[in-house]
């Protein structure tokens, strides 16, 4: 009797324990939420094409750790225009600061909005992949094509002209002319400063946009710059000669204007 009680006790407690699994086999554990975000800063506003830039996400809530990032690149058109994302920081963390590395693909310029995501690395009961990202967070910056391109300090020295204009002090943003073709500059006043400024409040003269040439010697040229009053700017014979050094990354000109003389050295260089 006893041998047929202990039986019937083990067949209860097999079928119990199979009951149990069967139930967890149809209703697996649900996934965890996934990651929650507030904000995405980036870096600089500014990224030479084919480089990198870095975008901190503030993680709130991502209770599946954070295990990976993505950045969608739209330009104006709304055109994807690809690079590659890595979450570089933060790996692992439930809340805190990450930090998401997107880099560019090269030769592309202008504006892009990136689509930022952080992703947790959650599994199924099956252990395939049921990763959950974050909402997108926009972050946007401009791409600029060309090695030397990018944000410099500007600086104008004022040597003649009507007023002791000067020194000025800026921002430019250099930028390559034809992502095609190296070694050709945009700059948005060659003055540095003084037909943007005073010269501007007094005679309504626009800022001299130019384009600079560096040669192989590295030496700077540029072609066709109107003084705006019947004559050009143009290389000042009695500067040192205009010049980028590919060191400090640095550009110098030495300018002259050819109506009334007006003359000064602009710098342009990167922090």
């Amino acid at each position: 009797m006893k041998k047929l009680v202990y039986f019937i006790f083990g067949l209860l407690i097999i079928g119990s324990t199979s009951c149990v699994d069967d139930f967890e086999d149809a209703n697996p554990p649900p996934l965890l939420d996934g990651p929650a975000t507030t904000e995405a800063i980036a870096g600089s506003d500014v990224v030479v094409s084919g480089g990198s830039v870095d975008i901190t996400v503030t993680v709130v809530d991502a209770p599946g750790g954070l295990d990976s990032a993505s950045v969608i690149a739209t330009d104006a058109l709304g055109v994807d225009r690809g690079g590659t994302a890595v979450l570089t920081s933060g790996q692992g963390i439930t809340e805190g600061q990450a930090v998401v590395t997107y880099t560019s693909l090269a030769g592309l310029s202008g504006g892009l909005t990136l689509s930022v995501r952080v992703w947790d690395g959650q599994v199924d009961q099956d252990g395939d992949d049921a990763s959950k990202g974050s909402d997108p967070l926009d972050v946007e910056v401009t791409l600029l094509c060309g090695l030397n391109a990018g944000t410099y300090n500007g600086d104008g020295n004022i040597l003649v002209d009507d007023f002791g204009s000067g020194p000025y002090t800026f921002i430019e943003n250099i930028t390559l002319g034809d992502c095609e073709t190296e070694d050709e500059y945009l700059v948005s006043d060659i003055s540095g400063g003084l037909y943007g400024s005073d010269y501007a409040d007094a005679y309504g003269t626009d800022p001299a946009a130019a384009t600079l040439v560096i040669a192989a010697d590295q030496s700077v040229s540029w072609t066709g710059v109107s003084d705006q009053f019947g004559g050009e700017i143009i290389e000042d014979p009695a500067g040192l000669g205009s010049n980028f050094n590919p060191t400090t990354s640095t550009f110098t000109i030495y300018w002259t204007a050819t109506q009334y003389g007006e003359r000064g050295i602009t710098t342009y260089v990167k922090p």
